[in-house]
């Protein structure tokens, strides 16, 4: 009995020690995406606004650029009314396996539903899902910038 013990201990020490030195970390890859500068709209006094809201009775969308993440590709769509954003959707998120989808569809909810209620892109990244969290930042704020609603100033509208 000692002896098949010992066997045992010998096997599954060298099973643990070729899988620790087999093991490759993958690399962490970071999104990169920097939103075009967006030109300010200047007032009647001469000054710049902080927003650039649309016209009365219109309704704008702007999508945000496709960011790249090791799991799949993040992209959002903002939709403003009368200078105040009344969706927010993502039209990319990544969903390449059954685990990224669910935690990506999850995400994507919450990012969606407190930047609509911020009327901002400036959100927590949320736990678990911090890749597409950065990304799915990164292509709201470019498209709250296209949309006239500046992540810094978006909070403080009515």
């Amino acid at each position: 009995m000692t002896v098949k013990r010992a066997l045992l201990i010998t096997a599954g020490t060298a099973v643990g020690l070729g899988a620790a030195l087999t093991y490759t970390p993958q690399s962490d890859v970071q999104a990169s995406v920097v939103p075009e500068p967006v030109e300010p709209v200047a007032s009647s006094s001469g000054a710049a606004p902080a927003v650039a809201p649309t016209p009365p009775g219109d309704t704008a969308t702007a999508t945000g650029p496709v960011v790249a993440t090791r799991y799949g590709d993040v992209q959002v769509q903002v939709t403003v009314a009368e200078g105040v954003v009344t969706e927010v959707t993502a039209l990319a998120f990544p969903a390449d396996d059954p685990k990224s989808q669910a935690i990506s569809e999850r995400a994507v909810a919450v990012l969606s539903e407190e930047a609509l209620a911020a009327q901002s892109a400036d959100v927590a990244t949320v736990s678990g899902a911090t890749f597409t969290s950065e990304a799915w930042q990164q292509s709201a704020a470019a498209a709250f910038a296209e949309a006239g609603v500046p992540a810094t100033v978006a909070a403080e509208q009515p």
